[in-house]
This record gives C-alpha cells, sequence and structure tokens, in this order.
C-alpha cells in the first residue's frame, strides 16, 4: 500500500508538461533521428548535383581565363622618400592653428588642440586635388594627354565617341540614372592623378613608396615625378605665403604695441618665421626626401592566375552548391 501510495502520488505531482515528455519521448528521439537523415539527404542532393556543381565551376575557370586575355599590361614607375618632418606633426611654417598656439604660448597661454597635419599628410590629400590638377593642366597639358582618345587636335575640341555600342551603353546608364558621356574636366584629372598615384609605407621603415601604372613606361615615370615635383611645390609656394603674411602682420603688431613684454613676444615670433622663411627658400624636396629616384619595371605587370582563375572556379562552385541544397530542400518540403 505504501508503494501504490508512492505512486499514486508521485501521478498526482505529475505535471501535464512532464505527462507530455513522457508521452513523447519516443517521438522526439524520432526528430533527431530525422535531422542526421536531412544531412544524410543534403549530401545525397549534393552528390546527384555535382554535374550542375562541375558545370558552374567550369564557367568559373572560362570567365577567369576570360578575364586574364583581357589583361592589360602595365609597366609600374616608383620611388622611395622619407617624410621631411616625420617628428613633429607639422609643417615649417606651421598652419593657422599651430601659428595661433605659438603667438598665445609666447605670452604665457596655453591651450589643447588636435595634431595637425604633417607636410608629407597635406601632400597626400593634394595628389588627389583640384589645385594640382589646374596647375598640371596649365604647365604640361595634361589632360589632352590622359583623355587623348577623346581629343582632336587638328580642331583642338573634344570629341563624343561614335557606334552603336557606345550609344547602347549610353542609354543604359542613362535609363538606371548613371552619369553619361561628358568632356574631361579638372575634377577628372584629379580624380586620375589621386587613383593612380599609389602611396604604400615599405614595411620595417619609415620610407613611403610612390607609384604610378601605365602601358607606356616613360608616360608612367614622367607622371609620377612630374606629380610629386608640382605638389611639392605648390606645398611650399602655400607655406611661403603664409609664412609671409604671418610675418607681415606680426612686424604690424610689434610697431603698433610699446608694451616691452609683448613686444619681446613678437620678436621671438619674428625671429622665427625668419628662419622659417629662409629653410622655404632651399631648393631642396619639401614634403619628402628622394631616398630612391624613380625606377621603371622592366617587365610589364601580368595577370595572377590564382586571383582570376582560381577564384573564378570557386566562386561558380559556391554559387551551384548553395543553388543545388536549396533546390533539394524545396522539392522535399514540397512532398
Amino acid at each position: 500500500m505504501g508503494v501504490r501510495g508512492g505512486e499514486s502520488e508521485a501521478g498526482a505531482l505529475m505535471t501535464p508538461l512532464d505527462a507530455d515528455l513522457r508521452r513523447h519521448g519516443e517521438r522526439r528521439v524520432l526528430v533527431a533521428t530525422d535531422e542526421l537523415v536531412d544531412l544524410r539527404f543534403l549530401f545525397g542532393a549534393l552528390w546527384r548535383g555535382k554535374y550542375v556543381i562541375m558545370l558552374c565551376a567550369l564557367a568559373g575557370l572560362s570567365y577567369g581565363v576570360w578575364r586574364m586575355t583581357s589583361f592589360v599590361p602595365e609597366y609600374v614607375a616608383k620611388m622611395i622618400v622619407m617624410p621631411s618632418d616625420p617628428g613633429d606633426g607639422a609643417a615649417p611654417g606651421g598652419s593657422a592653428r599651430q601659428q595661433g598656439g605659438e603667438l598665445a604660448a609666447a605670452f604665457g597661454i596655453t591651450r589643447p588642440g588636435p595634431k595637425t597635419a604633417s607636410t608629407f599628410d597635406r601632400l597626400r590629400v593634394l595628389l588627389s586635388s583640384v589645385t594640382l590638377a589646374e596647375r598640371l593642366q596649365a604647365k604640361y597639358g595634361l589632360m589632352q594627354r590622359v583623355f587623348r582618345g577623346s581629343w582632336d587636335p587638328a580642331s583642338g575640341r573634344w570629341l563624343r565617341p561614335q557606334g552603336e555600342r557606345f550609344e547602347s551603353i549610353e542609354g543604359i546608364r542613362a535609363y538606371l540614372n548613371l552619369s553619361t558621356w561628358s568632356e574631361p574636366t579638372l575634377q577628372r584629372l584629379a580624380g586620375y592623378i589621386g587613383s593612380g598615384v599609389v602611396i604604400e609605407e615599405v614595411e620595417d621603415t619609415t620610407f613611403y613608396s610612390l607609384s604610378f601604372a601605365h602601358t607606356d613606361p616613360a608616360f608612367a615615370q614622367e607622371i609620377l615625378e612630374r606629380v610629386y615635383r608640382e605638389a611639392d611645390d605648390l606645398l611650399r609656394a602655400q607655406d611661403i605665403e603664409r609664412t609671409t603674411r604671418y610675418r607681415d602682420y606680426l612686424q604690424g603688431q610689434l610697431e603698433a604695441t610699446s608694451t616691452v613684454e609683448m613686444r619681446v613676444g613678437l620678436v621671438q615670433l619674428l625671429l622665427r618665421q625668419e628662419s622659417v622663411a629662409m629653410m622655404l627658400q632651399s631648393d631642396l624636396p619639401y614634403a619628402a626626401r628622394i631616398i630612391e629616384p624613380t625606377t621603371v619595371s622592366d617587365q610589364p605587370t601580368a595577370p595572377n592566375p590564382t586571383t582570376y582563375v582560381g577564384r573564378g572556379v570557386l566562386g561558380g562552385g559556391a554559387i551551384a552548391i548553395v543553388l543545388v541544397a536549396l533546390v533539394a530542400l524545396f522539392r522535399r518540403e514540397s512532398r
């Protein structure tokens, strides 16, 4: 009776959830078994669709080979430079923010502020600027050479390309609200230079490499040297102008004040600007020192089979695997 009473009491304390778990325990084991069967079914579906996967991988292989055949070899011009001011973080002339800080510090006033960009940082930004593009166009007529396919020397004007293929592409781009053909501008020249001149840090050094690639090795070397030289000269001219204006301002303040302490501070700043002006007049490279002059590769660039063919095969195979798996699962669920 004690045992039966205990069983009766346990049955009375059993919740509906416990009863459901006991009643359907065998069913849960079957569900777990079904999941294993689903995995086997998936691998079986992939095996049955192996020819589709192989066909897509072959298509990816063909696409990779086609991209290799359409690859345009280019010669790479490269130079190695070292920033002239890697430590102080500012140009010799200083920015307006920095010069204002110097003026305040001369009179015992300190104020925190963000670190100013170095001259080499300014050079990197200037490479893609319209200001530099305008300077290059004025001195060398660079747009007519960069976009020579659209330039007609005889008439001295830009010509719109012709042909059914070009018109079809233009129609599609117009329908998709994309930009269509227009005459080259300084903005496009600036984009061409900014994207073409690649600046990379030389590993484990404080040096940087500047490179430019083109199908014509002489043109690649010419562009890299002229762009770097003109950008360097433009930075120097900007700092000379700023230093001159700052020096004139200090001179005016010195003549207008009679306070001894202020005159001492202004004289110190003027001496500093005089030394900066002397440095700016030097013919040495301004933003960075050239460690290795421009050299051009003796062999043009070549396509990497791993990049073109390998990615094509892997991409085509992966797409086919996903499609085969989705179709097989969809058919199974439909049953």
